[in-house]
């Protein structure tokens, strides 16, 4: 079964984010949102879910070590 091409894009998206995120640690999250929305054409509702979904993530990442 092929995958979901909307799950593929959201997770090619939430990567993206992580990788602005990593890259750019001087620069607040507020700006790196506004700059990933302007890149992507999402919402800003919907970059501050995946922001939120990548936190509990890398939270749940800490706590199992």
């Amino acid at each position: 079964m092929p995958a979901n091409p909307f799950v593929e894009q959201r997770k090619i998206m939430k990567s993206m984010l992580i990788k602005m995120l990593s890259e750019n640690k001087e620069v607040s999250e507020d700006k790196i949102l506004a700059i990933f929305c302007l890149k992507t054409g999402l919402r800003e509702k919907t970059a501050r879910e995946y922001l939120k979904e990548i936190r509990m993530a890398l939270e749940i990442e800490v706590e199992q070590k």
